[in-house]
């Protein structure tokens, strides 16, 4: 859809809903149908990825026009740094709800800058930022968004990292995106000292989760959890155990794929209490047929999906 150059505003609302431009539009080129050829913007989600040369020229042309109804906004592998996000906070957005900028280079001074943005976000996704650190998660608390959404995949975290984030006052926080950061026993007991008390999905897949960071996780308060992602995370048998002791009452899914769980872990799962569990997804696990016996007695009434490997191959089944 990258070549696709609506020319009227009547083209946006009757064809693409969604306008994304690629390498191939020529940053100018939209500047100039942002300014001048689209003089009223309606639509409600704009993206504009892969543009690492021209992070400035790209931003500038969106800070100016009506851009009233502009509901998300990715600007994704866009080489945005410290300046470009100068620029960025002067957009007028009402509206702007979803904020996009992974695979960037936001250090500590761009999110300096970033939480004087004046817009009702619910959702901020910062994935693939190597530059971020322990004082740009700090300054998080500063801006006046009421978050419900926070991706910081794929992002190395240090110690004093995980330290701000779980001090960040996030109290309608729904989702956290942690995959692949790092986190270990150390970073989880930082971690479990966050309130998010309406925290309902996890992601904390990739990383290296021992039995003490289960343990740690398991200590962590939360009672709205509904989506628990923990793929390839190096979980053992003592990790599952930890895993089963967990309060997570109103938990539906539960993806645990791609690790080192046997029949002895497999009978910690089972031994879970979890009512309202819908999927369980144990692709990739070497727990055998002794470990298929413990599924059968696990205790979820409304499990309908169970995806299990022990031959190597995914199957679902209805259960």
């Amino acid at each position: 859809m990258s070549e696709f150059i609506p020319s009227s505003c009547s083209d946006l609302h009757t064809v693409l809903p969604v306008i994304w431009f690629g390498a191939s539009l020529a940053a100018q080129q939209l500047a100039h149908q942002m300014t001048v050829r689209w003089p009223e913007m309606l639509f409600l989600t704009l993206e504009v990825v892969k543009l690492p040369a021209f992070g400035l020229a790209l931003v500038a042309p969106l800070t100016t026009g009506n851009w009233s109804s502009l509901v998300s906004l990715s600007l994704d592998s866009c080489g945005l740094k410290a300046q470009g996000i100068s620029l960025l906070i002067q957009g007028n957005w009402p509206a702007l709800a979803c904020l996009h900028l992974s695979d960037n280079c936001l250090d500590a001074e761009a999110m300096a800058l970033l939480v004087k943005g004046k817009w009702p976000l619910t959702e901020i996704n910062l994935h693939y930022n190597p530059a971020l650190d322990a004082m740009g998660i700090k300054y998080l608390s500063a801006a006046n968004w009421s978050l419900k959404s926070l991706g910081i995949s794929h992002t190395p975290f240090c110690a004093a990292m995980v330290v701000e984030l779980a001090k960040l006052q996030l109290h309608d926080l729904t989702t956290i995106d942690l995959e692949k950061t790092g986190m270990a026993a150390a970073a989880m007991s930082e971690l479990a000292k966050a309130d998010w008390p309406l925290l309902r999905k996890l992601i904390l897949s990739q990383n290296n989760l021992d039995a003490a960071a289960m343990h740690h996780l398991s200590m962590m308060c939360l009672p709205k959890l509904e989506v628990l992602e923990l793929a390839w995370a190096n979980l053992i048998s003592a990790g599952a155990y930890w895993l089963a002791r967990g309060c997570y009452p109103l938990l539906q899914r539960l993806d645990l794929s791609y690790n080192k769980l046997d029949a002895k872990a497999v009978q910690y799962i089972a031994n879970g209490r979890w009512p309202l569990l819908q999927s369980l997804s144990l692709t990739g696990n070497p727990f055998g047929r002794h470990g298929w016996q413990h599924l059968t007695k696990g205790r979820w009434p409304r499990l309908n999906e169970l995806v299990v490997d022990p031959s190597g191959h995914m199957t679902a089944l209805g259960v």
